[in-house]
């Protein structure tokens, strides 16, 4: 898998999120989206003060990761963003989300390629993923990385998993 992704012929950047309002501003409004939601676990829109209070405390434990996919040179166009959640030692949990110009792109498999790297810079040994059953986007580029099919009686959502030993 290559590290390097374009869109619209650019080159797009994983970074890691920051507190600053337009990273924040962000992330809320793409998760508060129409299609934000429906991929998400809570269907309900979630207030500006409960993101950036949830913002600040997830990016302040080690292990866990908020990045932005944005391309630089349109002006830090952010296209997305992706996750890493600490579980256990062993165990993380990723998710992400893209604009809706950015599906059917690629940047999808890049975007899981790019977390199950950084989640083994964490030494973890296990990457887990939990989707709608209707995502099958999802379940594909899930798969298309390496992903299996580990369960689909966990709350309603499709469990995936990688083993990066």
């Amino acid at each position: 898998m290559h590290s390097d992704m374009r869109f619209s012929g650019h080159l797009v950047a994983l970074r890691l999120a920051t507190t600053r309002i337009a990273d924040t501003f962000f992330t809320w409004g793409l998760r508060n989206g129409e299609r934000g939601r429906a991929v998400s676990r809570n269907k309900d829109p979630i207030p500006w003060e409960r993101h950036l209070a949830w913002f600040k405390a997830f990016t302040e434990v080690h292990g866990q990761a908020l990045y932005i996919v944005d391309i630089p040179a349109m002006q830090g166009l952010r296209i997305g963003t992706g996750r890493i959640h600490h579980v256990d030692q062993d165990d993380c949990e990723i998710s992400y989300m893209l604009s809706e110009a950015a599906t059917g792109q690629g940047v999808g498999t890049w975007l899981v390629a790019q977390l199950c790297k950084k989640a083994s810079h964490f030494h973890y040994a296990n990457v887990i993923a939990e989707v709608q059953p209707d995502n099958l986007t999802s379940c594909h580029v899930l798969e298309k990385n390496g992903f299996h099919l580990e369960s689909t009686n966990t709350s309603d959502l499709i469990r995936y998993q990688k083993s990066l030993a």
